[in-house]
């Protein structure tokens, strides 16, 4: 019996660990432990950041008016990359940054039931910010459209679980 027993806990355990973690509202969503109230710190780009988000997240009046800003934002970012500047990507990244960080912090799923999806859907909608940011560094346009698209894609989820009253038109 304990040699069965061992076995089923180590792979309980294993499953366990590789499963992501799915935050309910009001709890960590996955940004490892960021202070709202921490101090400017520095990216390895050497851009300064607030230590949640470059962006107040109190710029917008409402979920609906950040939805579309950064939808807005979203577009000069294509119309940059299409014509090859990948420096204007870098400089509307903060707006980008801001209107994420109010969706992250002040939006409210469309029922309960969608609450854990959208919470996840915002956390990779963030990370693709981040990385298409990372991205427009370098001298890839390639990647750097792959990644808009990307962002695109995830906005466009992470609207789907807002209520309809919320959504950018």
């Amino acid at each position: 019996m304990k040699k069965r027993t061992t076995p089923s806990l180590a792979t309980a355990l294993f499953l366990l660990l590789g499963t992501p973690a799915m935050a309910g509202p009001g709890h960590d969503h996955g940004f490892g432990g960021h202070d709202h109230a921490a101090e400017s710190v520095q990216d390895s780009h050497g851009h300064a950041h607030d230590g949640h988000f470059a962006g107040k997240a109190g710029d917008f009046a409402s979920t609906k008016d950040a939805l579309a800003a950064l939808k807005a934002t979203l577009s000069e970012a294509d119309t940059a990359v299409q014509s090859g500047d990948l420096a204007a990507m870098d400089a509307l990244y903060p707006r980008i940054e801001a209107a994420g960080a109010y969706i992250h912090d002040y939006a409210k799923a469309a029922s309960p039931d969608v609450a854990d999806r959208f919470h996840t859907s915002i956390d990779q909608m963030m990370a693709v910010f981040a990385e298409m940011h990372d991205a427009s560094h370098g001298s890839d346009q390639a990647a750097a459209k792959r990644l808009l698209k990307k962002a695109n894609g995830a906005v466009m989820l992470v609207e789907n679980f807002l209520p309809a009253s919320d959504r950018a038109q």
